[in-house]
């Protein structure tokens, strides 16, 4: 999703993204679920699959990374991640687990270009996998429903 179709409804600097999915077993490298950007590395947000046990979200401003947060999953089972970002609050937990924070993070304002779901924006590093649901708040929502919405 790019242009206005994703830039009309999108808010940049703040917002919470709740993902259910299900990667297939023995799928490997680095495997994309959710990425909003305009490159991978200037401006955005993604989460990847980064090994068997691994899922990581990582955020880029001007080019420079922002947060790098891990929490460990389970291949081969439905699995649930929750990321809430904003500028000084970022959060990641997996399936209603701890809450990993960053209270140092610069969010991207401008530069946005759409958003790709199971895959990069401009494709590749594909889930392998299902995208069962995805949800997306226009606020970063509190670190408790953060734990509910994915227990």
């Amino acid at each position: 999703m790019t242009g206005t179709n994703f830039s009309s409804w999108w808010n940049y600097p703040e917002g919470s993204v709740v993902i259910a999915y299900l990667k297939t077993v023995g799928a490997t490298g680095r495997l994309a679920v959710f990425e909003q950007s305009n490159t991978l590395t200037t401006n955005g947000i993604n989460i990847d699959l980064t090994g068997a046990t691994t899922a990581r979200t990582e955020g880029f401003a001007g080019g420079s990374g922002q947060w790098a947060l891990t929490r460990t999953v389970v291949q081969g089972s439905p699995q649930k991640l929750f990321l809430g970002y904003k500028v000084d609050d970022i959060a990641f937990v997996a399936n209603g687990g701890e809450v990993t924070t960053d209270a140092t993070a610069t969010m991207a304002t401008t530069g946005i270009a759409g958003l790709g779901i199971g895959t990069r924006l401009l494709g590749g590093d594909y889930l392998n996998g299902h995208i069962a649901r995805l949800t997306y708040y226009p606020s970063r929502l509190p670190d408790a429903d953060l734990k509910a919405l994915t227990a």
